[in-house]
């Protein structure tokens, strides 16, 4: 959510997915939330608490999708760090920003799958799921997890 609020938060861009996994997760993990600056910060954290508590599980990984509230040069960087992320922590990555469903120029036009630009409606959520599970059912079948 904080591409939608970069006012206030200005720099959740600031940080590549390099420079927040070189902190040991020992460190990361023992820090404040409210020290969790950026978007790589933020998966970074989030992800390593998740490791610790649940080892076993495989971690999928959605980028935000499309909207009308952000630039799409924004909406790239962030899913680009994202995939980084995931790619650092050997989780799965699933680019909603490229591969979902719903598209800012048709948003712009007239809302169709969503209800403000932002928030899918009730077929945009059906759209959003059903390309999600499509993409893990087809993880499973790969043997990804």
């Amino acid at each position: 959510n904080d591409l939608w609020f970069m006012k206030q938060r200005p720099k959740v861009l600031g940080m590549t997915a390099e420079k927040a996994f070189a902190e040991p997760d020992s460190m990361m993990i023992r820090r404040p939330v409210n020290r969790v600056l950026t978007l790589a910060e933020a998966v970074c954290y989030n992800c390593r608490l998740l490791k610790a508590a649940f080892p076993k599980a495989h971690i999928v990984l959605l980028t935000p999708m499309q909207s009308t509230k952000i630039k799409s040069s924004q909406l790239e960087q962030a899913a680009t760090i994202i995939e980084e992320c995931g790619e650092r922590l050997g989780a799965s990555v699933i680019r909603t920003d490229s591969e979902g469903c719903v598209r800012r120029s048709e948003e712009l036009q007239s809302f169709r799958l969503t209800r403000d630009g932002v928030h899918t409606n009730e077929e945009g959520a059906q759209c959003v799921g059903s390309l999600v599970t499509e993409k893990i059912r087809r993880m499973r079948a790969d043997g990804i997890f």
